[in-house]
């Protein structure tokens, strides 16, 4: 988790360019990773930047208590290895600042009621029990780096509500086996499911015209499943991945 907080404050305020090879503030500075036209980027403008001096790594994992408020218009309660969270607005990693080792080690599942409206930035960020969320369609956009290393996560849906996944959103889930992309989404940004290496299948709607160059490297299960004619199918033909007609 320190490891992961320091990368967070290089990120800091990122801007995300659409074709052009370097990303600023040190996201991604290789000139050689993004060569082909189907690069792309989203403007990352999450909350990205946290002050390590919030969490108390010496908390047990067990010290988070059965409810609980973490802000002024979200509360908890947690059932067993159920969190449960309600209210109205957006979740950020921030919110379980001393919550942080129960959250990382003890949740298995997580049910957001309807009200919640972002999943921001590293909010489940190495969730290493997390095995289920559930989303609702109040939600519109899911932060960078939000369920990164979420080892144990093995399916997840993600309601039409959603417009926007944010860079790195699914790295490093390597349980997750399939994924289906809402219709709202126009593009999946740089490794948004980089070495999601349990990957099988992900469905790609005919509103994605852009995908980045990264976003499913180290996915050497995968196949692009999408309409023939696509975006999805020609990117998939680039990049040398399995495509299935839908």
């Amino acid at each position: 988790m320190v490891a992961v907080l320091a990368v967070v404050g290089a990120v800091g305020a990122v801007v995300l360019e659409n074709n052009n090879s370097t990303v600023k503030n040190n996201v991604n500075t290789s000139s050689s990773a993004n060569t082909s036209s189907s690069s792309y980027y989203i403007t990352l403008y999450d909350d990205t930047s946290y002050d390590d001096t919030l969490y108390d790594y010496e908390l047990e994992p067990s010290t988070m208590p059965s409810e609980g408020k973490l802000s002024e218009t979200i509360t908890f309660k947690l059932v067993e290895n159920t969190l449960y969270i309600d209210g109205t607005g957006k979740i950020s990693q921030s919110l379980f600042a001393k919550y942080i080792n129960a959250l990382q080690y003890n949740i298995e599942n997580v049910v957001l009621s309807d009200g919640i409206t972002e999943i921001g930035g590293y909010t489940f960020n190495s969730c290493k029990s997390l095995k289920s969320i559930t989303i609702p369609s109040s939600v519109t956009k899911i932060g960078a780096y939000a369920f990164y290393g979420c080892k144990a996560l093995e399916s997840i849906t993600i309601p039409s509500s959603v417009t926007q996944i944010s860079v790195n959103a699914f790295e490093n889930c390597t349980s997750l086996e399939s994924i289906t992309i809402p219709s709202n989404v126009t593009g999946i940004a740089y490794k948004a499911f980089y070495k999601c290496t349990s990957l099988k299948s992900i469905t790609i709607p005919s509103s994605v015209t852009k995908i980045d160059n990264t976003a499913f490297e180290g996915c050497d299960k995968l196949t692009i499943n999408g309409e023939a004619g696509s975006y999805a199918e020609r990117y998939a033909k680039e990049n040398d991945i399995n495509f299935g007609s839908i």
